[in-house]
């Protein structure tokens, strides 16, 4: 199931889905879970206990721990763009400028999550004026279909599927879905 949700500066509530009710962590520590358990089929029970802390108590510390372990690969299905279409690295975060990015969550079929197996495309935009992004291109996905725009008034139905350069408001949030 795919969901978002942002309060607005005047305390409104909007987004795709936002009454539903999900029990979860941070998606990067609930992906470092996901790829510890692919690689250690048994738990013992000191790990049981640096897992619980990185997911149920959001433990830094533990978190790190785990990524020792299992390294970034299972973090793949997950990623971060500029505006530009480009994936973020390190120099590109410090960048002071940046105002708009990007993040891409890849469906999660087939790794025994229970999911709608829905990919995503999160637009934060926070520059103080429009802004063009260039959607990521493939492998990430061909098309792009917006579900929700925190820049509209009221929801629109899904418009025709994108891809390329889009022109996103300013201070304002998009929810894309994903076509592969």
């Amino acid at each position: 199931m795919t969901a978002l949700a942002v309060i607005d500066s005047r305390g409104r509530l909007h987004g795709y889905r936002y009454d539903t009710q999900f029990g979860s962590a941070s998606v990067v520590k609930a992906m470092l879970l996901v790829q510890y358990l692919r690689a250690h089929p048994g738990i013992p029970r000191h790990e049981r206990l640096l897992l619980t802390r990185m997911v149920v108590g959001s433990d830094n510390a533990a978190t790190d721990r785990v990524l020792a372990q299992v390294g970034t690969g299972g973090l793949s299905d997950l990623a971060w763009f500029g505006p530009d279409g480009q994936q973020m690295d390190d120099a590109r975060w410090y960048d002071a400028s940046m105002r708009t990015i990007q993040m891409f969550v890849h469906d999660m079929v087939g790794h025994g999550c229970a999911t709608d197996g829905d990919s995503v495309l999160v637009v934060p935009c926070g520059a103080r004026q429009d802004t063009t992004v260039v959607l990521p291109p493939r492998p990430w996905g061909s098309s792009y279909t917006l579900l929700w725009d925190s820049a509209d008034d009221l929801p629109r139905q899904p418009a025709e599927p994108v891809s390329g350069d889009q022109r996103v408001t300013a201070r304002s949030l998009r929810l894309y879905a994903v076509s592969p």
